[in-house]
């Protein structure tokens, strides 16, 4: 019984950390796309809720205008609907509170309006995860236990638009990633996507979206992201960066004041 317990554990863990591959779409057509099963999602980079296909041929593609276009929220408008079984509510509150007073962006509670996020209590061990800019119908940024309020944030920029810093096509002009310490099986975390959504700036070592040195490592003590001279960089989980301010500012068409 022992043996076979110790079986089904194993099982579970494999089939829970195995590596799939599908095709999402992106404003050059289909990309294809590494992933893993969380919280019975498919989720890449860590935290992007996506929605995979097979086969290049399963998605609806779009020129790149348009695909852009589908993906932002219209009239910077996003209803919210926050889980009633959610504890500690302050933690979404303040993020919500911090978009809207360091963007254009409104988030308001949901009527009747068909596209919006919902904030979902993903229990004490779940991921903190998110689309990246609209879904269309009702969307998940999942919450759990640990997830803290600038990592909300985080998600939340997501939602809006935003991708991570470390995977921009360009990022190998700014920062080194130290392959040899990630654990196995967690490389595709950090494979850059190409026109998967666009770099409104440069590269923003302040950035919320950006992972830290110590991201998915296998030695604690060595870091997987450093700056291209190897030295570390300090992590932001607080807030907005000035440059993400600008992304969102560009991405939504408006001047900053």
């Amino acid at each position: 019984m022992k043996f076979l317990l110790i079986l089904v554990s194993f099982t579970q863990y494999s089939f829970a950390n195995q590596i799939h591959t599908g095709f999402i779409s992106s404003p050059e057509g289909a990309l294809k796309v590494e992933y893993e099963i969380k919280d019975n999602v498919p989720i890449m980079e860590g935290d992007i809720e996506i929605d995979p296909k097979e086969t290049e041929n399963e998605l609806t593609i779009q020129g790149a205008g348009k695909w852009l276009w589908f993906r932002k929220w219209p009239n910077r408008t996003i209803p919210y609907v926050i889980d009633p079984n959610m504890p500690n509510k302050w933690r979404i509150e303040w993020a919500v509170k911090h978009i809207m007073a360091n963007t254009k962006i409104k988030m308001i509670p949901r009527d009747r309006h068909r596209d919006y996020v919902y904030f979902k209590y993903n229990g004490k061990d779940g991921g903190c995860n998110s689309f990246i800019g609209r879904r269309w119908g009702k969307q998940y940024i999942r919450v759990p236990d640990w997830c803290s309020k600038g990592s909300i944030v985080h998600e939340i920029l997501h939602a809006i638009g935003l991708r991570h810093e470390q995977t921009r096509w360009d990022r190998n002009n700014y920062v080194k990633i130290h392959w040899n310490n990630i654990k196995k099986g967690q490389q595709h975390n950090f494979r850059r996507l190409f026109f998967y959504t666009r770099s409104y700036t440069e590269f923003d070592f302040d950035s919320i979206m950006l992972y830290g040195p110590y991201s998915f490592a296998n030695d604690v003590s060595k870091p997987t992201i450093t700056r291209r001279d190897g030295t570390l960089y300090p992590v932001n989980r607080e807030g907005m960066s000035e440059l993400d301010k600008i992304t969102v500012a560009k991405m939504y068409r408006y001047n900053i004041d």
